[in-house]
């Protein structure tokens, strides 16, 4: 199976793995530019419920298929790692526009300025020589990985 047959396969399958829960939930899969322009697939599958949901990237779990793990394992990790993400339920997304509801969670991370130009569209940093600060909110932190998002130009304007 090449790569966006892989990607076609979860995410027409991949609520059979989930609970009865999950049944109507929406499943997509968009593209998610990061740090020096890395562009992953990310797979959410979203709550009629909830407005926000995690990306759970399909590049890594294609790499482990392509390296000999059983399809049916990865199906499995996907479906636990978002069954998972609903035991600290996300906020909900007017929370990350309200100062006082996330000042503690705000961090910083440098990015190399001209890797990035099409990463920091949109979003406020603070340059300094060649390289940018941008802005983060941490959402949560698990051994999956950490949940965040980035205060973009339209988070700051709310």
């Amino acid at each position: 199976m090449n790569y966006e047959e892989f990607k076609s396969e979860i995410k027409s399958h991949i609520l059979e793995y989930l609970p009865e829960s999950y049944s109507n939930a929406e499943v997509s899969i968009h593209t998610v530019i990061k740090n020096n322009s890395i562009h992953l697939d990310g797979l959410t599958i979203k709550k009629p419920e909830s407005n926000i949901c995690p990306n759970i990237y399909l590049n890594q779990f294609f790499e482990q298929y392509e390296n000999g793990k059983n399809f049916e394992e990865i199906m499995q990790a996907v479906a636990s790692i978002r069954s998972e993400s609903c035991e600290n339920p996300f906020p909900d997304v007017n929370d990350f526009t309200c100062l006082d509801k996330v000042k503690d969670k705000i961090h910083a991370k440098l990015v190399n300025k001209s890797r990035n130009e099409e990463y920091l569209q949109g979003k406020p940093f603070t340059a300094i020589e060649d390289l940018a600060v941008i802005y983060y909110i941490e959402v949560e932190k698990t051994e999956n990985g950490t949940a965040s998002i980035v205060i973009t130009d339209n988070i700051l304007n709310e």
